[in-house]
């Protein structure tokens, strides 16, 4: 101390160390100036009082201060939080300089604008079933350490809860058009995010999809989330992982919200119908199943083909609702046929979330209990990519599936890349050959190859003991061409189109007693 005295060239000093239990420091007062020629003991005390009061109020300072970051920031990344980012936008909004009626909206005349990103992890949830939440949190860590480092200087990266995070780009410099930028951005994220992340008790990869919107005139922070929000909802529904926010995606999903709202009471109205179009054996002439396929009878517009619904209740988590009503009421509808003396079995189909599901199962056990029917009366249809995407996590899921005795059937059979790899590995024991193939069977120069492909099929469901499905049957060439190749189930408009529960009984009950008698007539 004396030594730091003298190199300050002091005459006299008092020194006073701040009370314990907050800051640690000192307070120094060297060369008293007046008449008296130093310091005396009133002095000291004087300045004892000064140092509690002084460390007082750095405590509430740092305490301000402290809660001032809590405030703003994300308490597991140490990433801004919304209501930083949300200043932060506001602040770059307003230093970004006007645009005038006359000035081009994008190329290299535009003014400078600031860019939001906002990303959403794809499948994060699935770690924090499989690996806990405490893993979970280990990548999120490590994503925001990522993120960090994609973001150029003055950039902001913020956690807005849960997997979602949002990256705010300040406007460019040089006055070139902010969504190139925005692009390379995301591409970096992207490609960061892809590179294998090594947790406790396993290495994964995530992939994201982010949404981009510019700032323009007269936007709020809240505007330009909001339409990052948009955009980026809109490329997890697409295929593309990058969408940049135009105004025809807030009409999408302003569309979106309404038809998701209407398909919450659609659920709780039981608006949802199934149609169920018979399926002939190609070997005995009668028709042993039927595959129920769901509507919606909308209450202003009419019934709607699942094509307008179940992407959006895949997307929005309503596909086990979806998927349970289907089933209760196929399974409902097969034991009153039983009942009236028509065993036939039914199909239902499955999304890539319901295979993801490990309380499947159960769940499909505890169905065909409630309906009193058994499990050989059902087939679940499965699509190749719902299985390829993660086969280690569904295949066990589809082996229980299996074991409870029911019927798994590989859809749209020949259009995957990894059937052949996998087939072997899978407990199906049908497939079901895509309707492209068999309506090419009579396309003209597309004939030959559809044949070729379609024999393929066969032989190959014929070796490995399986039960081979045509759909697509439009005419009575096409079928009398895969009953000559040896197919044993046929689906098609041409047999039957799709009908309601009591029409295709009467259908198939005709059907089948015509059979019977030609039969009986032969025979005798």
């Amino acid at each position: 101390m004396r030594q730091w005295l003298a190199a300050h060239s002091a005459r006299d000093a008092m020194i006073v160390p701040l009370p314990p239990g907050g800051l640690e420091g000192l307070l120094i007062v060297k060369d008293r100036i007046g008449d008296a020629s130093t310091f005396t003991t009133d002095d000291l005390t004087l300045l004892q009082t000064l140092a509690g009061h002084l460390a007082v109020a750095l405590r509430s300072a740092q305490l301000v201060q402290q809660l001032r970051h809590d405030a703003t920031h994300d308490a597991l990344t140490g990433l801004a939080n919304r209501v930083l980012l949300t200043e932060q936008i506001e602040l770059a909004l307003r230093s970004a300089p006007a645009v005038t009626d006359t000035e081009p909206s994008a190329g290299p005349g535009r003014r400078p604008r600031p860019a939001v990103l906002l990303l959403d992890l794809d499948k994060f949830k699935e770690v924090n079933d499989a690996l806990g939440h405490h893993v979970g949190d280990s990548l999120l860590r490590v994503v925001a350490t990522r993120l960090r480092t994609c973001v150029p200087p003055g950039g902001t990266v913020a956690r807005l809860g849960g997997d979602e995070f949002a990256v705010l780009l300040p406007e460019p410099v040089d006055g070139s058009d902010a969504r190139r930028p925005a692009w390379h951005v995301a591409d970096e994220v992207l490609a960061a995010l892809i590179v294998p992340i090594v947790l406790p008790g396993a290495s994964v990869s995530t992939r994201a999809s982010i949404g981009i919107a510019l700032g323009g005139p007269g936007f709020t922070g809240a505007d330009l989330l909001r339409h990052a929000d948009t955009a980026m909802y809109a490329a997890k529904a697409g295929d593309n992982p990058v969408v940049v926010y135009t105004d025809e995606l807030d009409q999408g999903r302003a569309e979106r919200l309404r038809m998701l709202a209407d398909l919450t009471l659609a659920f709780e109205d039981e608006q949802l119908e199934l149609r169920y179009q018979p399926q002939l054996d190609l070997q005995s002439g009668e028709m042993t199943s039927v595959e129920a396929l769901v509507r919606w009878q909308h209450p202003s517009r009419g019934l709607l083909e699942p094509d307008c619904f179940v992407p959006l209740a895949e997307s929005s988590g309503h596909i086990e609702e979806l998927t349970r009503q289907v089933l209760r009421q196929a399974l409902r509808q097969c034991r009153r046929w039983r009942d009236d003396g028509l065993d036939l079995v039914v199909a239902v189909n499955l999304s890539a979330r319901n295979v993801n599901n490990a309380n499947l199962p159960e769940n499909v056990a505890a169905a065909l209990a409630e309906a009193g029917l058994p499990a050989d009366r059902l087939i679940m249809e499965i699509t190749e990519s719902s299985v390829m995407g993660d086969p280690r996590h569904t295949v066990p899921i589809l082996q229980r599936l299996a074991d409870i005795g029911v019927t798994l059937s590989l859809d749209d059979f020949g259009t995957g890349y990894s059937s052949l790899a996998y087939l072997q590995k899978l407990p199906v024991r049908e497939v079901k050959i895509d309707k492209s193939f068999v309506m090419g069977l009579t396309g003209g120069h597309e004939a030959r190859a559809s044949s070729v492909l379609v024999r393929s099929i066969l032989t190959l469901g014929g070796n490995l003991d399986l039960r081979v499905v045509a759909e697509g049957v439009e005419s009575a060439e096409v079928l009398e061409l895969l009953r000559g190749l040896g197919c044993d189930v046929a689906q098609g408009h041409h047999i039957a189109r799709p009908l309601r529960a009591a029409e295709a009984g009467e259908l198939i009950a005709a059907s089948n007693s015509e059979v019977r008698k030609r039969v009986s007539t032969l025979s005798g």
